[in-house]
């Protein structure tokens, strides 16, 4: 092997070459929909809560354009524009709603939802 060795993780750490590891945030649970919103986005909030159970309070403004997305999704016969579909995509992805962007997201107990009121309070 040419060059130096590597050094051991804790070596770079105390030598203050790496940054220490961040604490997890305290998150509040998601809530219920905004009160303004139509009874469509509404049964979309429900569904993405039962399908994304990780889903906390600083999600809320991009889960209400995701909402819309699938609202228009589910009563336009399951059209959509690209560009919307895009979107969705991403959406969808940064609330770690497919599979490759879930591994990002803290594994819940068994039966078990963070957008259930009290979660946080453990």
């Amino acid at each position: 092997m040419r060059g130096r060795p590597p050094h051991e993780s804790n070596v770079i750490e105390l030598q203050g070459r790496r940054a220490p590891r961040r604490k997890s945030l305290s998150l509040k649970p998601l809530g219920k929909p905004p009160r303004d919103m139509p009874a469509d986005h509404r049964r979309a909030w429900a569904m993405f809560c039962e399908e994304l159970p990780w889903l906390a309070e600083s999600d809320r403004a991009t889960l209400e354009v995701a909402c819309a997305l699938r609202a228009e999704f589910m009563s336009n016969g399951r059209q959509l524009s690209n560009a919307k579909l895009g979107m969705y995509r991403q959406l969808l992805a940064q609330l770690g709603g497919t599979p490759r962007d879930r591994n990002g997201v803290r594994k819940l107990p068994e039966g078990e939802a963070a957008n259930k009121p009290g979660y946080f309070d453990k």
